[in-house]
C-alpha cells in the first residue's frame, strides 16, 4: 500500500531525469493498478443489472401472458447469467482485463429485450 502514496519530490532531490521518470512511472503504474482492480467489479454489476432487469421483465411477461416475450425473456436470462458468472471468474482469475465485447453484448440485449417489452406491451 505504501507504494502506492505519491512522494513529494522537489527538483534539488533528484539528481538526474532517469529518477524523474522512475518516480513517474510507479505513480502511473499504480494508478492503472487501482483501475485494473476495478474493472472487473464493474463487469460484475452491469451484468448483475441486466440479469435482474431480464428476470423482473421475464416474471412480468409471464404475469400478463406475453408468450413471445417470455420466451425472449427466459433465453436471455439465461445468457446474461452465463454472463454474470463469466464475469465473476474474471474476478476470481485475477485478470487484468475485462472483456468489453462481452459488456457491450450485456447490454445490447438487455436494451433489446426492453424495447421488445416496451413494444408489445405499450402497443398491443
Amino acid at each position: 500500500m505504501h507504494h502506492l502514496l505519491p512522494r513529494i519530490v522537489t527538483m534539488e532531490s533528484l539528481s538526474s531525469s532517469t529518477q524523474l521518470c522512475e518516480i513517474l512511472g510507479r505513480n502511473e503504474a499504480a494508478r492503472l493498478e487501482l483501475r485494473n482492480m476495478n474493472r472487473p467489479i464493474f463487469s460484475i454489476l452491469l451484468s448483475l443489472a441486466a440479469t435482474v432487469t431480464s428476470g423482473a421483465i421475464f416474471l412480468d411477461s409471464l404475469l400478463r401472458q406475453f408468450a413471445l416475450v417470455e420466451v425472449a425473456a427466459s433465453f436471455l436470462t439465461a445468457l446474461q447469467v452465463f454472463f454474470l458468472t463469466s464475469a465473476i471468474a474474471d474476478k476470481l482469475e485475477k485478470q487484468k482485463k475485462t472483456s468489453r465485447s462481452r459488456n457491450s453484448w450485456v447490454v445490447a440485449f438487455a436494451v433489446l429485450l426492453i424495447a421488445f417489452y416496451s413494444f408489445t406491451r405499450y402497443f398491443r
